[in-house]
């Protein structure tokens, strides 16, 4: 293989756009263009600048490279980071760049990235403002790129001196604390791809989505409010799997595949908390819909999964799936089949993210930037996609735009994602954005109207098809005027849908064939905008259509006047041009929604007329909804009741028609009687960013105007301070005291404590303690407080404080507790794998931790439901502990899983809840003396004899909770580890296999199947062995029978993506003799070592008898890749070698040997300079596989010494 030269043009420069906000677009330096920065692809990099086998250079490849060419380019290494301008990536370059890794892609020019390009804007024109500021030095949010992980970043940055407040858990996230001066030479590290400042503090972007979407007006913490929460309503999570744990959906939420949290991420946790995160240990991070009923299912892409069920079953109407399907992936089957469920039962709804593949190519015709909706399953006609806002209703770069495949509009609406945060495991909280937190609050938002038409409409389920139509009609038009391919309909505004809703300016009709369906409309004085859309849920498409539309209908307004109107309609061609104009009046063809906007409408009496141009499903139901804008003006938040703490930072929302005057804003601290003046605004503003003043009242109102007109909070919201230091002093059987610091100008506090579902008010104390009455002091409790001031208005609760349990500063006179079981533990459980039962001593530790010596009692186990076995107890004295052990052990004479109960009798004893503990394991006691296959079809998950040993507790091996392709190429279960999601490398999990009597298996050999793609980086080395233990000695050394790990264990290509096979080509065999244990009784295991990968399965597990037909496979190892020629030394080897196998060597001419036989190391030197393909060969009598592996010999140094006297 020959190296090349791409020389590169001098002259031309490129403006590259964004490389994350617009604001930070790639700089140059003064007087530098990109073609003084333009370098040869042969000039290797700087050591300085090589980030674990990687550098970072702007790709400028023109032609723009096809999806096609970028596949090609990235399975030989090169990795496509983002697309930052014209024709330009920012890619990850491997280290010995040839020629084959870039040609596909046609590079044009390349150049390295500057510390400036990595700058947003915000950090490039200080001074920064204050939020920002911790003394002299700034907060900042730095991004790594993904081949350095983040807690490698971590230890890096404090290496090098600087303070790193948080680590993230994803996208490459740090959070710094650091001196101005030094931001370029943070900039300038290698690893670093991007530096921002962090948002305003104090603005949990939870409740800024709250009132952009309007549905605080229906969910008001007045107590006189609106209280549409989606109460009585499911909804179902379909993403990464069980969410928290987290107070904030206490009493609300299943898990359908109840599967153990850790080995799952929290993506859906992010998701789930938008939707409908109570707010329990946070108010500020209240979701859409805090009454709501949640499910969670893993994301399956095909929606055969238990979505269907949830919905017939268990009343299921609303999904949300956060998950991409592709790219602009046309109507595949997963569209039909999302389509079938919400056409056949139309009173579910799905919701889709939009994709955050704004600037890719996918394939529509238009070039990158259009037709990259990530679906596949986004492209049904019936369901929801949404686009990714900022807080200030901006579009975010990376939201994915429409058209559909066919041209079809979407997505179909816009909600705020960007920079949210969300729940997250244990109680805490997290950043969480892109479209992935946008379409959860629009899922949420349905949840509201669903309950709301319930009450509004004597308990009717609505149809999903006009909720839709009402979402639709009356979201906040964004973009260019009318519908759009990048906001939709535009932003959902919850308040006016409702509005549409209960006022009923809805019908309902349906349509035939090539017949008109009239109706009569009065339009009002005074309207300055009307919106009419008709809207009908299709009948599913064939799979693979060119257009998804099946029933067309078209719409019509003939208005008082004789005039008619068409509705609105974008130009789909795919020409980039086209795709940005304004809709035009015209007809409609492939959308299943149309709209008429009638601007300053006469009127009257309006015929509304509805054809049915291609009906072959007839007759079409359908929905058309009506809508008016007036001159008038809605404060949309703060709507009354809120608790807002001096200086918060708040964003006022108000809606309003037409941009000719501008808005003036004041705030009232005694109810209106006297206004205080916040900021005078331009027309076409709609927020504002307001900071609650230095005060303390319970009679605020907020107040927006407008020449004569003006509206103000509906009712009174609160300023006051939110109490600080709270604590659990003191905690009894049964009460419990608590205690804060206090607040001025406050009347009394108001106490809260956990209930079933929020939190609940459990006393009002005028000084800052008091003691409230509680019931079980053993488990889990959580307290807040908030300030309640003179005039009755409430201030906002505190961060809610847990108690784990027990009692505290409170001992009881007599009070044995159970500390812990001794022996057996919870990670000996191994120990329950033997060839013949096992005998076991039960020991456990006493504490007395009351305050009087305890006589009398005893101590009590029992396996099972086998008799209890009672030891008594000598006399404890008080804080004295004993280690007892029973005197009658148990014996464990049969496989399965067991359960232990330990308790302590006491007469005495009142302080019951810690009296008690459990254990349960699986054991493995008897020998298999028959050859089988597990195929985990069956969902017991370990099968009957198997064990599973998890060191630490964390992510394991499990069955698959969805199928996958097997090796026959038939859909199946297998058994995997998460490797990808596992973060704590080089923990170990193991498998075993039941016990073996090889006397009675002559012949064995153990096979299984395995399925495994690397992670991306390529530095991943995720193992797996299998491991021996002879003559049943469970404890004595393992004997390694067969290892694999990183590329050797790979059987796809790497991938940055979770694996999951998804063809029988993804698939190896192994098979392994067991001659040299002929006759012993023996135990086997599958050991997985973690390195933070990508997912391994297994299948097809089995002790078999068969003729050695291992098919060959070839592994090259080398001890170096770059080397000098004629000097160097390089030594190859394959591993482990099959005695059965023969393998030949190819070394290439100008090479010492040639060629080679045997597994190896073999001495090799390369005569001549260059790249050339080393080619390993290994075959048997009638199978052979071929391993290449790339390397580079440079051309011998030559001393060049120069000085100066």
């Amino acid at each position: 293989m020959r190296i090349f030269f791409l020389f590169l043009w001098i002259g031309v420069s490129v403006n590259l756009l964004a490389q994350q906000p617009p604001s930070a677009a790639p700089s140059m330096a003064p007087g530098r263009s990109h073609s003084d920065r333009s370098e040869n692809i042969a000039t290797p990099p700087r050591p300085e600048e090589v980030v674990n086998g990687y550098y970072y250079r702007y790709l400028y490849c023109d032609p723009l490279p096809s999806a096609q060419a970028r596949a090609a380019v990235e399975a030989r290494g090169v990795q496509f980071l983002s697309y930052v301008a014209k024709n330009t990536y920012l890619a990850a370059l491997p280290v010995g760049l040839v020629e084959e890794q870039l040609a596909a892609v046609q590079v044009r020019r390349l150049w390295p990235v500057l510390p400036r390009d990595k700058m947003n804007q915000n950090l490039l024109q200080p001074p920064y403002g204050a939020w920002a500021m911790d003394g002299d030095r700034v907060h900042v949010y730095v991004q790594v790129y993904p081949q350095v992980r983040i807690e490698e970043a971590g230890e890096r940055l404090r290496a090098l001196g600087y303070a790193v407040v948080a680590e993230g858990n994803q996208n490459g996230f740090l959070h710094l604390l650091l001196r101005p001066a030094e931001l370029e030479t943070l900039a300038a590290l290698p690893w670093v791809r991007y530096l921002e400042l962090p948002p305003p503090p104090s603005e949990p972007e939870d409740v800024n989505g709250r009132a952009m979407h309007r549905t605080a007006l229906l969910d008001m913490e007045s107590p006189l409010g609106r209280k549409y929460d989606g109460s009585g309503v499911v909804a179902v999570v379909r993403d990464d799997g069980p969410l928290g744990p987290h107070i904030d959906f206490q009493g609300r939420y299943t898990d359908w595949n109840a599967a153990d949290a850790g080995t799952d991420g929290t993506h859906g946790d992010g998701v789930a908390g938008i939707l409908g995160g109570a707010g329990n240990l946070d108010p500020r991070m209240r979701g859409m819909a805090a009454g709501v009923h949640l499910y969670t299912v893993r994301y399956e892409p095909s929606f055969q999964d238990a979505t269907l069920l949830l919905h017939l079953a268990h009343g299921a109407t609303i999904t949300n799936t956060s998950y991409s399907n592709g790219c602009n992936a046309g109507y595949t089957l997963s569209a039909q089949t999302v389509e079938r469920q919400l056409y056949d039962y139309p009173e579910l709804m799905h919701v889709f993210s939009a994709g955050n593949d704004g600037s890719s190519n996918c394939n529509y015709g238009a070039g990158p930037g259009w037709g990259n909706i990530t679906g596949g399953h986004k492209m049904a006609k019936n369901s929801l996609s949404v686009a990714n806002l900022r807080v200030d209703g901006t579009l975010m770069h990376t939201s994915s735009r429409g058209p559909a495949h066919d041209g079809r509009l979407k997505p179909d609406l816009a909600a705020h994602g960007q920079g949210q945060g969300s729940t997250a495991h244990e109680h805490t909280y997290r950043p969480f954005g892109g479209t992935s937190a946008a379409a959860p609050g629009v899922a949420g938002v349905l949840a509201q109207l669903m309950q709301a038409y319930r009450e509004h409409f004597n308990g009717q389920q609505p149809p999903a098809a006009l909720l839709k139509a009402a979402l639709l009609n009356t979201a906040n038009d964004l973009g260019n005027p009318g519908p759009d391919f990048s906001f939709g309909w535009g932003l959902v505004n919850a308040w006016r849908a409702y509005r549409l809703l209960t006022e009923e300016r809805w019908l309902r009709g349906a349509v035939e064939h090539q017949t008109v369906m009239t109706h009569a409309l009065v339009v009002p004085p005074g309207v300055r905008q009307g919106r009419i859309m008709l809207y009908w849920a299709d009948v599913p498409a064939e799979a693979g259509a060119k257009r998804a539309l099946v029933n067309d209908l078209d719409l019509h307004v003939v208005g008082p006047d004789g005039t008619v109107y068409q509705p609105l309609v974008l130009d789909h061609r795919p020409v980039a041009s086209a795709l940005m104009a304004p809709a035009q009046p015209g007809r409609d063809s492939i959308n299943n929604v149309e709209q008429v906007a009638l601007l300053d409408p006469l009127p009257g009496v309006y015929t509304i007329r509805v054809r049915g141009q291609e009906v072959p499903f007839g007759p079409s139901p359908y929905y058309v909804v009506w809508d008016y804008d007036y001159d008038s003006l809605k404060l949309v938040y703060p709507t009354g009741g809120e608790g807002l703490a001096p200086g918060d930072t708040c964003y006022l929302h108000w809606d309003a028609f037409g941009t000719s005057e501008p808005f003036l804003l004041h705030y009232s601290l005694d109810d209106g009687q006297t206004w205080l003046p916040i900021e005078a605004l331009p027309g076409e503003q709609r927020m504002h960013l307001w900071r609650v003043p230095e005060a303390a009242s319970g009679l605020v109102r907020v107040r927006v105007s407008r020449g004569s007109q003006s509206d103000q909070s509906e009712f009174p919201l609160s300023i006051v301070g939110v109490p600080t230091g709270l604590k659990v002093e003191r905690v009894c059987l049964d009460s419990a005291t608590l205690s804060w610091q206090p607040l001025a100008d406050t009347l009394h506090y108001d106490v809260y404590l956990l209930g079933k579902k929020y939190m609940e008010l459990a006393g009002t104390t005028a000084v800052p303690r008091i003691t409230l009455p509680i019931v079980q002091p053993g488990e889990e409790k959580w307290f807040s407080v908030r300030a309640v001031l003179p005039s009755g208005g409430a201030g906002r609760r505190a961060l809610a404080v847990q108690w784990a349990g027990g009692l505290k500063e409170c001992p009881q006179s007599h009070d044995l507790a159970l500390r812990q079981i001794i022996a057996p533990r919870a990670t000996d459980i191994e120990s329950a794998i033997s060839c013949e039962p096992t005998t076991w001593t039960v020991r456990v530790r006493i504490a007395n931790d009351g305050l009087l010596p305890a006589s009398g009692a005893s101590v009590i186990y029992q396996l099972n439901d086998e008799p209890p076995v009672a030891e008594p107890l000598p006399e404890l004295q008080p804080g004295s502990s004993l280690d007892v052990a029973f005197a009658t052990p148990f014996t464990l004479t049969q496989s399965g899983s067991h359960q232990l109960r330990v308790w302590v009798s006491f007469v005495e004893e009142k302080a019951f809840f810690n009296d008690t503990l459990s254990l349960r394991f699986r054991a493995s006691i008897e020998t298999v003396n028959t050859y089988f296959t597990e195929t985990f079809t069956e969902a017991l998950f370990p099968p009957e004899r198997w064990v599973v040993v998890n060191p630490d507790n964390d992510i394991t091996w499990r069955r698959s909770s969805t199928p996958v392709v097997g090796a026959d190429g038939n859909t199946t279960f297998a058994t995997f580890m998460n490797f990808y999601n596992y973060t704590k490398t080089g923990e170990k999990d193991y498998l075993y296999l039941p016990p073996l009597d090889l006397s009675q298996l002559p012949g064995a050999r153990l096979v299984f199947q395995w399925a495994y793609a690397p992670f991306s980086d390529g530095i991943i080395e995720d193992a797996l062995r299998v491991e021996a233990l002879p003559n049943c000695q469970l404890h004595a050394s393992p004997v390694v029978l067969w290892t694999r790990s990183g590329s050797s264990l790979a059987t796809q290509a790497p991938t940055s993506s979770a694996f999951f096979p998804d063809a029988a080509t993804h698939w190896r065999r192994a098979s392994i003799p067991l001659d040299s244990f002929a006759g012993q009784r023996l135990l086997l295991r599958l050991v997985a070592e973690n390195d933070y990968g990508n997912n391994l399965f297994l299948d097809d597990i089995g002790i078999v008898v068969e003729q050695d037909t291992t098919r060959p496979q070839a592994f090259i190892y080398a001890s170096a890749d770059t080397f000098c020629r004629a000097v160097d030394t390089v030594r190859f080897w394959t591993g482990p070698a099959h005695p059965d196998f023969q393998y030949m060597w190819h070394f290439g001419l100008g090479s010492q040997p040639i060629t080679a036989s045997g597994a190896g190391p073999h001495a090799v030197r390369f005569i001549t300079a260059g790249g050339r393909q080393v080619r390993l060969i290994a075959s048997n009598a009638v199978l052979a596989d071929t391993a290449y592996y790339a390397v580079l010999a440079l051309g011998t140094p030559i001393a060049d010494f120069y000085w100066t006297a």
